[in-house]
């Protein structure tokens, strides 16, 4: 999927302009469907009358009136009343301002067949009168459905839309007044299906679109283009708009992007949340996976062969809330107690199978209201069964397969072989390793000593404090537990610095390299702006501009380094943070945690020749680079992302910039302790045997 923005799209919503509509038939309602758009989070919605234009015509009419009086109150200044109707204007328009509205019809052709022509909103009015007159259609029969009839077949209607900017939609295919229901097998439902004027078909059933999709597959209803599959809540009043919704994938919010992805739906246009879709791509194509379509009673048998097959088959996926990959209907979750009864009920069902392990269960919403679970079983070392029932279930091709007695004693054997396998794998892989540790160490030694002349005492060059927790007010701590649940990385400002765990100096999916995790809590004065160095029990370091509170659950304190003569902090920070730093822990000490006292009051960092131009110059260019991430990961926090695949992009990204930038730190810093090739070579074998993140 291209990186692009997720819009919520409503393409099939009728207005009092519809003689069917069932709420009050006054500019209020008209008002009351603009807002209830904006209420459900629809980015794109389509007034799709029946056979007229009208409503559409009175939405325009009522968002212009409301634009021509806000300008004239705005003009009035010694009225109460005129300055709440301001108010009051000002909202729903700006309740308008993401959301695009587009002209529709639901066109009815001359066999009942009900499909909707939505237009450019840049098509005029009387252009859509035009097609609906030559259609059959007028001012007399506007809004009206069944007792009219069109002069245009379903194929005329093709033909005549080529004229306008619009493109057109089969309406509810699985309806009595749909393509799919309405016309039987044959060529005429072939030549309707498969004509490249509809782009798009508009399903209730899951199956059914199963169904359509492999009759689509079929020669007879080849298409030239793809069509997209969508999903629209025919509304016919304010509760049912929303109700069911389409996703699209594009670039920005207009109709020409509208309009292109229909030029490639499988990409651009969902009926699921995308982020519940990659999800379930993912699964189903990288590991074994099979489908459950609920966690009741009733499924209960197929839920408890799936954990069996999967836990024989060394571990897979349980999708919860489908019948297949390609019939995701979801479970319907009311509120956390049916969230809690529903995950107890998997849980409670394990437990009949001895030993199995389910490693999580997440939920992902799919729509509105409806949820799948996906449910990671972990392999078990021995085959399970059922309640000691002894029928061995394997998963093959994402099915469930009961095995044999033969296929049984096969399946022993060859996981022995594999557990043998493994085992003399891990075990020279070991012996490589160790070899590889001890060889490198012993060419460590010579590097080791050299280096001790090139250095001196960090506490001889800064100051050390023990900074205790800053104790926090109940409301406090609360606050700023909830906001690290949101966001563990931390904000772009804040004055709290607060940390759930140990952390080691250097993760390999961390995207913060250098500042400081940080907070805002009501209530705490700012401290001196004095750049710092922080260090936490585990070894991580970072950097703060200035002092910063600090706070922990686990009430430990943290050690801050403040510059004390003209020794450079920033350079310092970075040092502290290199490569070769982590490799002079690790040959040293043994050790990645510079907060241990034995390490902190014994560090060794290089000599600084204040007079030396070139050590200067290095010097400068390690603070630039250090800058350039600081200013990076600034930016980074700062970004809203919408979506979690959007966050693993933006973070990907991030990470990448970042360590193009701190490699240029280790071969500064290489440079500055003068080492040679095939020392370096040796500092990252040793750092790479220790699976350490470079």
């Amino acid at each position: 999927m291209d990186k692009n923005t997720i819009f919520r799209a409503e393409l099939h919503i009728h207005t009092p302009a519809s003689k069917c509509y069932k709420g009050p038939k006054n500019d209020e309602e008209y008002i009351s469907i603009l807002k209830r758009a904006k209420e459900k989070n629809l980015n794109v919605i389509a007034i799709t009358d029946h056979n007229s234009i009208e409503g559409y015509k009175r939405v325009v009419q009522i968002i212009e009136k409301s634009k021509n009086d806000l300008d004239t109150l705005r003009t009035i200044t010694d009225s109460i009343d005129a300055k709440k109707r301001v108010k009051e204007l000002n909202r729903f328009l700006k309740c308008l301002e993401s959301v695009l509205i587009l002209p529709g019809v639901e066109f009815e052709v001359n066999n009942g067949i009900h499909l909707l022509v939505i237009f450019n909103p840049n098509t005029s009015i009387n252009d859509i009168e035009k097609f609906l007159n030559e259609g059959g259609y007028n001012e007399d029969s506007f809004g009206k459905e069944n007792d009219v009839f069109s002069n245009w077949s379903i194929f005329d209607l093709y033909r005549e839309s080529q004229k306008y900017d619009c493109v057109i939609l089969d309406a509810h295919t699985d309806s009595s007044k749909g393509i799919y229901n309405t016309l039987q097998e044959g060529t005429t439902r072939a030549h309707a299906f498969s004509d490249s004027a509809l782009r798009g078909i508009c399903y209730k059933s899951e199956k059914q679109k199963y169904n359509i999709q492999h009759l689509l597959a079929s020669p007879q209803y080849q298409r030239k283009s793809p069509v997209a599959f969508l999903k629209a809540s025919d509304a016919h009043c304010i509760n049912e708009i929303g109700r069911d919704q389409t996703f699209f994938n594009i670039d920005k919010l207009d109709w020409e992007s509208i309009k292109s992805a229909f030029d490639n739906p499988n990409e651009c246009i969902f009926t699921t949340f995308p982020e519940a879709q990659i999800i379930i791509n993912n699964v189903s194509q990288t590991e074994l996976c099979l489908c459950v379509p609920n966690a009741n009673e009733n499924s209960l048998e197929q839920l408890l062969k799936s954990f069996c097959a999967l836990a024989n088959s060394m571990g897979g996926f349980i999708i919860v809330g489908a019948d297949s990959i390609d019939l995701i209907n979801g479970v319907v979750i009311d509120g956390e107690d049916e969230f809690k009864r529903f995950i107890d009920f998997i849980h409670d069902s394990s437990r009949r199978i001895s030993g199995l392990v389910i490693s999580s269960i997440n939920p992902y919403p799919i729509k509105d209201e409806r949820y799948i679970f996906i449910v990671r079983i972990k392999g078990h070392d021995n085959l399970v069964d059922v309640d000691n029932n002894g029928y061995i279930y394997q998963a093959k091709n994402n099915k469930i397969k009961l095995l044999n007695a033969h296929e049984i004693d096969c399946l022993i054997k060859q996981r022995m072989n594999n557990k043998i396998t493994d085992v003399l794998f891990t075990e020279l892989n070991a012996i490589n390793t160790r070899t590889s540790y001890i060889e490198s160490y012993l060419q460590s030694i010579p590097i080791l000593s050299s280096y001790e002349e090139l250095s001196e005492n960090l506490l001889s060059l800064v100051s050390l404090n023990i900074v205790d927790p800053f104790p926090l007010s109940d409301q406090q701590r609360k606050s700023v537990v909830e906001k690290f649940e949101t966001c563990t990385n931390g904000k772009s400002r804040g004055n709290v610095f607060y940390f759930e765990s140990f952390q080691k100096p250097r993760l390999q999916d961390a995207y913060l390299r250098i500042t400081i995790p940080r907070f805002a809590v009501n209530g705490l004065k700012s401290l001196d702006h004095k750049p710092s160095i922080y260090i936490v029990p585990g070894g991580a370091v970072y950097y703060s501009e200035k002092i910063m509170h600090c706070y922990n659950r686990m009430g430990v304190p943290v050690l801050r380094i403040a510059p004390r003569g003209q020794y450079p902090i920033k350079f310092l920070c970075a040092f502290l943070k290199s490569s070769f730093f982590l490799w002079l822990l690790k040959n040293k000490y043994d050790d990645f945690d510079l907060y241990r006292k034995e390490i902190m009051t014994t560090i060794q960092v290089p000599k600084i020749h204040v007079n030396n131009p070139s050590e200067n110059s290095l010097i400068q260019g390690i603070e630039s680079e250090f800058d350039e991430i600081c200013k990076m990961e600034q930016a980074f926090l700062k970004k809203e992302v919408k979506n979690y695949k959007d966050f693993v992009s933006e973070t990907q990204s991030h990470n990448k910039r970042t360590q193009e930038l701190f490699y240029k730190i280790d071969e500064k810093i290489y440079e500055l302790l003068r080492l040679k090739k095939d020392e370096i070579e040796t500092i990252n074998k040793n750092l790479k045997a220790s699976n350490v993140f470079l």
